[in-house]
């Protein structure tokens, strides 16, 4: 397109260009402009209608040939070295210096673009808390023994955020992310067997997301794709048939949400949509395949966890952007029909956890491991009769987060996660103690 074609930028849209340049997110931008996320989106479209552009790399591109910004250690007063004189009678060399100049501009286009396009690329993907693909695996951790975990079969592949669901004495598990890729296996594991079958993949890869079951019918909620992005998408399993099939999409493309379910309601909470965390809670009714936006979080965050215990909805931890919390709430679906406020705070966690697992066990709920930014050890086990924690030591650590969780038969069973390396081990905790009382006559003598 023409250069007279381009609008001229307001001097906010210079900065926001600027910021561009450096590799800064939407809401890097906003933070230093001290403007939201959102307002970013607004200038960046301006942006791009003003100089006719597609995207980031061609706004730069088109900034910096019109002057609007300038790279660090780049004079654009300094002029371009002059070609030597092309060499006549010669024309097979003619053609070959010719095409090696034309080679040698795109390579130096590539380069001046490489290092803004890939710190934007980075950023977009944001290793942590979103993916920890590209963290440098270390050794395997060293497992620790620890009265009543004992480990199981593990998994074929190092996986963790993956979605997990339970379905006739056998965990389901969508998805995730290995060392080197997002995936889209659906792996069966039977534990009384100790074996570990395949399922039909998911038509769509995913991490950070959950799994409920309904009906027996496993859905499954966005997450992020591939490219690192969130998706709004919604994908069916039928474990009888082992077929998929899509729902209606989520409000808005979301990843790292907590969910739980509730009276065959399915209930998300907050979350990542690619460039801030959420307040947002929605219900799903998977009878009537339809979406309800229901009263937020006090706060954003992402990467909490939620657990069902009787009529209330616990939503615990979690990560805000900048730190892991230690905030717990319940939210009461039954409060709504009466018109009260849902909400209601409940006693904190003892450390501040992000990227935990979570399992319900008779009256007790289990956080297990977490730990974005802060360090984090073990896991905790929170009595709901007494609003009271108490630590719980786990065989992995520290900052062993992100793992799939199960309760079978009273145990609790966790798959993968990350530990300074994607894991492979699957671990059964007992929760809970159980008496045998021995069946047979009584000597009354």
């Amino acid at each position: 397109m023409e250069n007279s074609e381009r609008q001229p930028l307001s001097e906010r849209e210079k900065e926001i260009l600027a910021l561009l340049a450096t590799g800064a997110t939407n809401q890097e931008i906003a933070r230093a402009l001290y403007i939201s996320p959102n307002t970013v989106k607004v200038h960046l479209r301006n942006i791009y209608t003003k100089l006719q552009v597609m995207n980031r790399s061609e706004a730069i591109l088109v900034g910096l040939q019109e002057g609007l910004i300038t790279l660090p250690g780049v004079d654009r007063n300094t002029p371009p070295p002059t070609p030597p004189p092309m060499p006549v009678g010669t024309p097979h060399l003619r053609w070959f210096l010719a095409l090696s100049l034309v080679i040698g501009s795109v390579v130096l286009i590539l380069l001046l673009l490489w290092p803004w396009e890939q710190g934007n690329a980075w950023n977009a993907r944001a290793p942590l808390p979103i993916s920890d693909i590209g963290r440098g695996e270390k050794t395997l951790p060293t497992r620790r023994p620890v009265a009543r975990w004992n480990p199981l079969t593990p998994m074929g592949t190092p996986l963790s955020r993956m979605a997990v669901t339970t379905w006739q004495n056998r965990i389901f598990i969508f998805g995730g992310e290995s060392p080197t890729r997002i995936t889209g296996s659906t792996r069966i594991y039977d534990p009384e067997r100790g074996v570990w079958a395949r399922g039909a993949s998911k038509p769509t890869p995913v991490s950070n997301a959950h799994a409920a079951l309904v009906d027996d019918r496993v859905y499954v909620f966005g997450g992020t794709r591939t490219d690192f992005h969130p998706t709004d998408t919604v994908e069916i399993y039928d474990p009888v048939a082992d077929e998929w099939s899509t729902g209606s999409p989520m409000p808005h493309p979301t990843a790292g949400y907590a969910l739980a379910t509730w009276h065959q309601r399915v209930f998300l909470f907050g979350g990542w949509d690619g460039d801030q965390y959420l307040t947002a809670v929605y219900m799903y009714v998977p009878q009537e395949d339809r979406w309800v936006a229901l009263p937020p979080l006090r706060t954003p965050r992402a990467f909490a966890t939620a657990a069902t215990f009787e009529d209330r909805i616990y939503v615990i931890g979690g990560y805000d952007g900048q730190t892991d919390m230690a905030e717990v709430w319940t939210f009461d679906p039954r409060a709504l029909d009466r018109g009260e406020n849902p909400w209601v705070q409940v006693q904190s966690l003892l450390t501040p956890r992000g990227g935990a697992g979570v399992a319900v066990v008779a009256n007790a709920i289990y956080v297990i491991g977490g730990g974005i930014t802060l360090p984090v050890e073990g896991a905790e086990r929170y009595d709901v009769t007494t609003d009271t924690w108490a630590r719980v030591d786990v065989p992995y650590g520290p900052n062993w987060r992100n793992m799939g969780t199960a309760v079978l038969a009273g145990d609790i069973l966790t798959f993968g996660g990350w530990a300074g390396a994607h894991l492979p081990f699957v671990e059964r905790y007992q929760a809970s103690f159980r008496n045998f009382i021995p069946y047979g006559p009584v000597n009354n003598e």
